[in-house]
């Protein structure tokens, strides 16, 4: 398992992160008329997953669900609609304006704001039931990675959970394998950090070590990149 420490010393070395990017692609997929971060078909690909997920015993199906990196806030509008109550959050200012325009298209009483989950501390006026990371973490680098994690925790209830779709092991084709850093398991372009890749078990462990106990991890095997798809609740005496 590569440690916190090494990787972040790798990381300060060779590479920055940029989280604040996204404002460009968002800006992109805008004015190319797409939904929000993915397209239409990686967006139904997304929801068929999530509509697997939900159905598990061990969901709630009602209650307060804060959705980290909500983009656009489609997935937010999504669960809005199963009843829920939801508060969406992304580090792109572009994307929280995006949300917030459609919410008032769709009359929605949700609400939108910026927020970078992993660099400052997010306490909500109230804990969430839920906390939904749909392709968040594996952007999340470093040390970084145990403030969001410490984020994800303080703002659960005692026994909620946590729910993360993120990338895991090894990159398959050959154009992004190019770009991967086996050594810190990022995938690094112009020295900057974009993606960390790590193996399945060690990211549960990560996660188990955060606080939670886990419920279901299925790896979804792919052609260009694995990806792991985790239900986790919080141990009660967590703080």
């Amino acid at each position: 398992m590569i440690t916190f420490k090494y990787m972040s010393s790798i990381i300060a070395k060779t590479t920055q992160t940029s989280y604040p990017s996204h404002d460009l692609a968002y800006q992109r997929n805008k004015a190319a008329g797409l939904p929000g971060w993915d397209d239409a078909e990686g967006l139904n690909e997304s929801i068929s997953l999530l509509t697997q997920v939900f159905s598990h015993a061990d969901i709630p199906k009602a209650g307060r669900v804060l959705d980290i990196g909500c983009g656009a806030g489609n997935i937010s509008f999504w669960l809005e609609k199963r009843g829920y109550s939801v508060v969406g959050i992304d580090v792109s200012q572009v994307a929280i304006d995006w949300a917030i325009e459609e919410a008032k298209l769709r009359k929605s009483k949700l609400s939108f704001a910026v927020f970078d989950a992993a660099k400052d501390r997010y306490i909500a006026a109230e804990p969430f039931d839920i906390v939904l990371d749909n392709h968040v973490m594996h952007c999340i680098i470093g040390q970084d990675r145990r403030r969001y994690l410490s984020n994800i925790i303080n703002n659960l209830k005692a026994g909620g959970i946590y729910i993360c779709n993120t990338m895991c092991n090894a990159p398959k084709a050959p154009e992004v394998l190019k770009h991967f850093d086996a050594a810190s398991r990022c995938y690094i372009r112009n020295d900057v950090a974009i993606r960390y890749i790590g193996e399945q078990d060690d990211i549960i462990r990560e996660i188990e070590t955060a606080g939670f106990r886990m419920l279901h991890a299925d790896l979804m095997p792919d052609d260009v990149q694995d990806s792991l798809s985790i239900v986790a609740q919080k141990v009660m005496n967590k703080t």
